[in-house]
């Protein structure tokens, strides 16, 4: 448990660094486009990492953003809900070992889920796709971000000197960042 924990924090410290100047609320369409979901994703990361979140109860969210909730995620485990300066509700829970993080608009629609998991939880194609171009590495953790019907898998892969984090999305992977290890 105390390695998933370190684990997680460790790709939020890594995925963090993404840059972007899009705002998030914008981006209500469930017919996104590739950039729009990238630009998404990225400003989520950004907005996890800064200020603007304030600790909400379940009975100060609107009721049709806990109707949505409770609808879609059963079995949920340490729910905890944030409101967001632009009026966004967010919701972070675990569910079979898998850490979730949802966003809702003000009227309760689903905007986004992004789940933080360690390898085994990867889908086998994902998993051939990233390791028949990276063999060398290991996968160290992945966050799936899912915005509309499009997702996008941001991961932390490790060798013995590296970390690297490459982003995949339908065919296309690049790499995004590379560190040595101290």
């Amino acid at each position: 448990m105390k390695r998933k924990l370190i684990q997680l924090i460790g790709s939020v410290i890594i995925i963090g660094g993404i840059q972007s100047t899009v705002i998030a609320q914008g981006l209500k369409d469930a017919s996104l486009h590739k950039s729009d979901l990238l630009a998404y994703a990225e400003t989520m990361f950004n907005q996890e990492n800064g200020a603007g979140f304030s600790a909400s109860t379940p009975d100060a969210v609107n009721i049709r953003v806990i109707r949505n909730f409770k609808k879609e995620f059963t079995a949920v485990e340490n729910e905890t809900w944030s409101m967001m300066n632009n009026g966004c509700y967010i919701v972070r829970f675990t569910r079979k070992d898998i850490q979730h993080r949802v966003e809702y608009n003000q009227k309760g629609h689903w905007l986004s889920t992004t789940k933080f998991y360690t390898q085994q939880y990867l889908s086998h194609n994902v998993r051939e796709q990233v390791m028949s171009t990276y063999y060398n590495y290991k996968i160290f953790c992945v966050a799936e971000v899912a915005v509309g019907n499009r997702s996008a898998y941001y991961i932390t892969l490790e060798d013995e000197s590296t970390w690297l984090k490459i982003r995949l999305m339908g065919e296309k992977m690049e790499e995004l960042e590379v560190y040595k290890k101290g």
